[in-house]
């Protein structure tokens, strides 16, 4: 009945067959798994999009690294899940001395994942036979190879055992994956040949999954992050009925219109179309947003409607193209050996050039990061924070001392009196630098001429995590504290705040004849593409 794998090859091909899978897990899964599609069909497991992009990543890390170490943000239904059990059994059924452990934030979960490997054993025409097969998994006779369930609501679950492949499944809804990592994440050996899957759809900015995913994206650790996004998939399209037109206007200020989504993401209309059909109304684009996320920011972004900033301008920048004009100011927000980020922007004009950072920067390594910037960029200015108890102020009076960089050095005490307040301090607004500096960031970014941020996903879960407080019932406000924030520290978006801590900035070096307050046109291009492509989104 099962009859596969070319109606079972003679002894010797069928082993160099075997072989083959072992080194070809994708060719493995098309001949001898078998799954369930959505209109419920027994049918191949052949890649879509997403898992083929996932498989790739994973084995050029495999390659690279021996292990894979992987952090999948993933959309609803996209076969993320199936893709990661199908290694998994895999592994176990091709190679001895396997031990794979797949867990998710429920029981009910769990055994609904358990159900997908089952389905792979029994209509696999090759499966080895099973010496164990019962509620907690199976165990493959003479492999000494087995596939173990456990519930992440249970913390202690598997925490004795030697896992060699961990998948915790919907990681970012697990009651503490903390302390789960510390558990049955630890049960896996830092050795060649083993793998780590944490994947998830989002759940909020800040907390446990979330930090992984950002440290990840930032290159920061082991982990990879495997983003792929919904408009990968084939699936998500619909044909429109004639005279369907994408809507020009939002359903949420925080949030891109259709037509906007079409300019700056590149959608096409039968992806409008069917998205306008799944989501069912503008109530609904908080959650649809975090299920179908079309960036990574839009995972975590769309889940807090309250930001100073808003993602859609943020977008809008990082899409743009602007040609850098005037004096070049570099603003640096140190940080010692915690968590946060040393961070330095260079920004000319409209054009902010780069964002750089590093962790855990001691004194001296601070004063020679800043002082690469400076032989880099050849800044006409350069402000550093130099409150809040950090080293700041050490680093810019060493800078101010050095004759080579006294000149361009400015200190900025994050919470001093605004400059406005000081001019005028009965008039409403930013109460301290730091509010101002954000505010003269934020308009910026809304003006009509606009600004150019590099295109990073990191620069816009920074900048949208930026929150302010009222101060007085005037209207005075601040930015509110980082001790108060569930995000981590916006240190990329208070580096560029900081080019922005004076309203005008005099170019050391003006070439003769050349008019210092000359501005060039608005130039509107999209990153990457020729003008004649681009409309007003630019």
């Amino acid at each position: 009945m099962l009859k596969s794998v070319d109606e079972l090859l003679p002894k010797e091909a069928l082993s160099r067959r075997l072989g083959e899978y072992r080194t070809q897990m994708e060719k493995h899964a098309n001949e001898c798994m078998k799954i369930r599609n959505k209109e419920g069909e027994l049918v191949p497991f052949i890649f879509n999009p997403l898992q083929r992009i996932t498989h790739r990543i994973a084995e050029q890390q495999k390659a690279e690294t021996g292990r894979v170490r992987a952090i999948v943000l993933k959309y609803r239904r996209g076969g993320a899940s199936t893709y990661i059990l199908g290694r998994g059994y895999s592994r176990a059924t091709l190679h001895h001395g396997v031990s794979v452990a797949i867990m998710a934030h429920l029981s009910q979960s769990t055994n609904a994942l358990y159900r997908i490997v089952k389905r792979f054993h029994d209509h696999n025409p090759i499966a080895p036979p099973l010496a164990v097969s019962n509620v907690k998994g199976l165990e493959f006779d003479g492999m000494d190879s087995r596939y173990g369930v456990f519930s992440a609501e249970n913390e202690e679950g598997g925490r004795g055992d030697e896992v060699s492949f961990l998948h915790v499944s919907e990681a970012a809804y697990a009651p503490s994956l903390e302390d789960l990592m510390s558990g049955i994440g630890n049960c896996v050996s830092d050795v060649r040949n083993t793998e780590i899957w944490l994947e998830s759809t989002a759940k909020e900015p800040f907390g446990e999954f979330y930090s992984r995913c950002m440290d990840a994206n930032s290159g920061l650790g082991e982990y990879k992050l495997i983003f792929v996004p919904f408009t990968e998939d084939p699936g998500c399209s619909a044909e429109p009925p004639v005279g369907f037109e994408p809507s020009t206007e939002r359903e949420h200020e925080a949030f891109p219109s259709e037509a906007e989504l079409m300019e700056i993401n590149g959608l096409t209309l039968n992806q409008i179309f069917w998205r306008r059909r799944k989501m069912n109304g503008p109530r609904n684009i908080i959650k649809f947003s975090r299920e179908y996320p079309i960036t990574i920011s839009d995972c975590f972004s769309a889940i807090d409607d309250s930001a100073y900033i808003s993602p859609v301008d943020v977008l809008r920048a990082r899409k743009s193209f602007r040609e850098p004009y005037g004096a070049v100011v570099l603003g640096v927000d140190p940080a010692g050996m915690g968590g946060d980020r040393f961070t330095i922007a260079v920004r000319q004009g409209r054009k902010v050039k780069k964002i750089t950072y590093r962790i855990k920067v001691k004194f001296n390594e601070g004063l020679e990061f800043i002082k690469a910037a400076i032989e880099d960029e050849n800044p006409d200015r350069v402000y550093i924070d130099c409150g809040g108890g950090g080293n700041g102020e050490a680093i810019s009076s060493a800078l101010r001392d050095d004759p080579a960089y006294g000149e361009m050095i400015r200190a900025v005490n994050f919470g001093s009196t605004s400059q406005s307040k000081l001019r005028r301090p009965d008039k409403p607004g930013p109460r301290d630098r730091k509010a101002e500096m954000a505010m003269r960031l934020k308009q910026a970014l809304e003006s009509i001429e606009g600004l150019d941020l590099p295109d990073q996903e990191d620069i816009q879960s920074d900048f949208c995590s930026v929150k302010i407080e009222q101060t007085s019932p005037e209207g005075d406000f601040r930015l509110v504290p980082k001790k108060q924030l569930k995000t981590r520290s916006h240190d990329l978006f208070d580096a560029v705040g900081l080019t922005y801590a004076d309203e005008y900035v005099q170019p050391l070096n003006v070439p003769e004849g050349a008019d210092i307050n000359q501005t060039i046109p608005r130039t509107s291009r999209t990153k990457g593409m020729p003008p004649e492509t681009i409309g007003w989104m630019g």
